[in-house]
């Protein structure tokens, strides 16, 4: 009974719970990256189907596919998440990253909570030629 937004703040919190947990589990502590893990999956379960679901329903008929095109651009993090991840790695250590992938996180979240009030576009009323 939770809408779309709740749906993926409370996923995105999970995200940020696994995020911290593995930022402070020590290195030594199986079960612990194994309970993090666990949870950054959940909310990953959560978080893709819920996001898709969105952009759908946030998309004007008309424009779906190009929605749908634009949010795929998330693939290039896939690329260069690796590069980066090392980057942070080399040269903050692993805690901070993790506290960094919290920390945008909780960005996300923000952006989420401020989506509804943000001005949209009366695309029916624009003329496409």
């Amino acid at each position: 009974g939770y809408s779309l937004v709740h749906r993926i703040q409370f996923g995105l919190m999970l995200l940020v719970c696994s995020q911290v947990w593995l930022a402070y589990n020590p290195i030594d502590l199986f079960w612990g990256w194994i309970g993090a893990v666990v949870v950054m999956s959940l909310a990953e379960t959560i978080l893709f189907p819920t996001m898709n679901v969105h952009i759908d329903r946030l998309a004007p008929k008309h424009l779906r596919g190009a929605y749908f095109g634009a949010a795929s651009f998330y693939d290039l993090g896939f690329a260069f998440a690796p590069l980066g991840g090392g980057i942070i790695l080399d040269h903050l250590g692993g805690y901070w990253l993790f506290i960094i992938g919290a920390l945008l996180s909780l960005v996300v979240i923000y952006l989420y909570s401020i989506l509804e009030k943000l001005p949209r576009p009366d695309f029916a009323a624009l003329k496409l030629d």
